[in-house]
């Protein structure tokens, strides 16, 4: 699988939610929350996932996390290239 980065991983999250049949949010939170681990388990820890709010809350904690670093990476593929 090629690497993602930012907006790509949750667009692929999106992609993989739908032909899986996860139609709502609460049922693509689970299936979000159980694929993290390690740092980006930790980030998340604290949302409450029974939140309506939280699905939404947990791509704008990763964002916050690590969105920047992505950003970053990006940056110096296209100054590469």
């Amino acid at each position: 699988m090629a690497r993602l980065h930012g907006n790509s991983i949750k667009k692929y999250y999106t992609r993989v939610a739908s032909v899986n049949g996860w139609t709502n949010n609460s049922d693509k939170l689970q299936h979000l929350l159980l694929a993290l681990d390690g740092p980006t388990a930790e980030v998340v820890a604290e949302i409450d996932d029974q939140s309506l709010t939280a699905y939404d809350g947990v791509w704008q904690a990763l964002a916050r996390r690590f969105g920047s670093v992505d950003e970053k990476r990006e940056n110096m593929r296209r100054f590469d290239q």
